[in-house]
């Protein structure tokens, strides 16, 4: 069987599972797995897109963790916490 044919099935299958999964769950806007999947099958590089996601996560937890520093430090003072924020 030839590449493209492969790589046709294994994007059609992997759009119809990203679109049906969360479509029977009952989330909103079950599209959006499906155009993530079309993004990630247009660039071709699985492995960038894993280490994008795996950084935005990493950055996701390192910002929830300096905000709560932050609240925890200036929970009574809103201009020294509005500074340090605007400042981080």
């Amino acid at each position: 069987m030839n590449d493209k044919i492969k790589f046709a099935i294994k994007v059609s299958l992997s759009l119809t599972l990203a679109y049906l999964i969360p479509f029977a769950m009952g989330w909103p806007q079950a599209s959006t797995a499906a155009t993530t999947v079309m993004l990630i099958a247009s660039t071709g590089s699985r492995r960038e897109s894993l280490a994008k996601g795996t950084l935005r996560v990493f950055g996701t937890l390192v910002g929830a963790v300096v905000g709560l520093l932050l609240v925890g430090l200036f929970a009574q003072d809103r201009l020294l916490y509005m500074l340090s924020v605007s400042v981080v």
